[in-house]
């Protein structure tokens, strides 16, 4: 709307942050993982284009992306810089801005190590010959008013119309960056002009307009640049949570908002798997399944020799909470965890294994990061501790399930 043309290829979300990505995919019909011809029409066209990794744009990043997420070196100075640089580079950028966060909600939240990563993606991005700079930005408090992915599309619609009023924090930082690239791109000598020319394509209607036309080139429904209420998804259950007494607001932990959303989101899935399989009557079986549970504890009650059996299974729970103990003090980044926070770690893991999912793939590590996240740990770090979990525990079942098969198969063999 200023001039400038802005190719950008983003990310999805990792760890608790959200990506840009899942954001504009909540806009129905939008595509991310166009070709390069069409993406580049789109920015020729409209001045912006929004797009992923794709097999033809930053291919290796897409899998650095991925390999960051599960193996806890979200926050590896080395990998962000390539990550993020390679993107802007692939994109054929001239002219960067970086927004570099730091506090308790940003991936680097001591200041210093913001710094110090916003000081290596300057350099790399100024040594391949990109005009690079960055700003530093507080994540220690909300950006905006909302945190999600459609319920964020929806405010930066209401920001770009002007619906009620554009949230203070937000409006700096778009203010901020959107001065400092025009002024380092030429288009404006001073900051104070570079302002005055983003006001004005805000409040005259032309940002939103191009907002809309590159949306209707991706794919999108363009109608949610005026009518994002009947657009984008609506949570079918909405509840106010107030607080229990008043008071004032005086620190903010945004990680646990971030973490607190994916949780929501996990929820979401788990209630949506939930009614399809209603559908199919498997929730039927699951009901069978509790029942014979039932029977199997009468069972026991009538057994002569309950005492030894119940002792018996106590033993072996333990020896079970002693495999993950033992393994929770192995890995350094955990070492320091208590029995009792360990406890509450596998019941968390415990009940991300009984969701309706196979072997606990995916909603076993979701819950495991919770249950670290809840007790203190980063849940990056908890989401790789549970990937040594899963992948150990299933490794044993496969190893010892296939060498029974064969002991079994040898013992009928010499039975004739």
């Amino acid at each position: 709307a200023c001039g400038a043309y802005v190719p950008m290829i983003a990310g999805r979300g990792l760890a608790h942050t959200g990506g840009t990505i899942d954001k504009l995919e909540a806009i129905p019909g939008y595509q991310t993982g166009v070709d390069v011809s069409h993406f580049q029409k789109v920015v020729r066209d409209c001045g912006f284009a929004i797009v992923r990794q794709t097999d033809d744009l930053a291919p290796a990043d897409r899998r650095m992306y991925a390999t960051r997420d599960v193996t806890a070196t979200v926050e590896n100075l080395g990998l962000i810089t390539a990550s993020i640089v390679s993107k802007k580079l692939a994109a054929g950028l001239q002219h960067l801005v970086l927004d570099v966060k730091c506090g308790n909600g940003a991936v680097m939240q001591d200041p210093a190590e913001a710094r110090a990563l916003a000081e290596s993606m300057v350099a790399v991005g100024n040594g391949a010959g990109m005009n690079t700079s960055a700003l530093l930005t507080d994540m220690s408090v909300p950006l905006a008013w909302s945190a999600g992915n459609a319920v964020e599309v929806h405010e930066a619609v209401s920001y770009l119309r002007n619906d009620g009023r554009r949230h203070p924090r937000l409006d700096e930082v778009v203010m901020s960056l959107g001065a400092k690239l025009l002024v380092q791109a030429g288009m404006h000598a001073t900051a104070d002009d570079a302002r005055r020319q983003l006001r004005h394509v805000l409040d005259n209607g032309r940002a939103l307009e191009l907002f809309a036309q590159s949306i209707a080139h991706m794919g999108g429904d363009a109608a949610v640049a005026e009518k994002p209420e009947e657009v984008l998804p609506q949570a079918s259950v909405v509840r106010p949570v107030l607080a229990p007494k008043a008071g004032v607001l005086t620190s903010y932990d945004v990680r646990q908002v971030g973490l607190a959303v994916a949780g929501l989101a996990g929820l979401g899935g788990v209630y949506w798997v939930s009614q399809q399989t209603n559908r199919t009557g498997v929730l039927g079986k699951a009901a069978a399944f509790l029942q014979g549970i039932g029977k199997g504890i009468r069972s026991v009650m009538d057994m002569e020799r309950r005492g030894l059996f119940l002792a018996h299974t106590l033993f072996i729970w333990c020896m079970y909470f002693l495999m993950s103990y033992v393994l929770f003090k192995a890995i350094p980044a955990v070492a320091s965890i208590g029995w009792t926070d360990a406890v509450l770690v596998m019941v968390a893991g415990g009940f991300g294994m009984v969701l309706p999912a196979p072997g606990g793939i995916g909603s076993y590590h979701w819950a495991v990061s919770l249950g670290f996240a809840a007790v203190g740990f980063s849940g990056d770090v908890g989401f790789a501790v549970a990937n040594v979990i899963w992948l150990t525990q299933t490794a044993m079942i496969v190893l010892t399930g296939g060498l029974g098969y064969v002991l079994l198969f040898l013992h009928r063999m010499r039975r004739g």
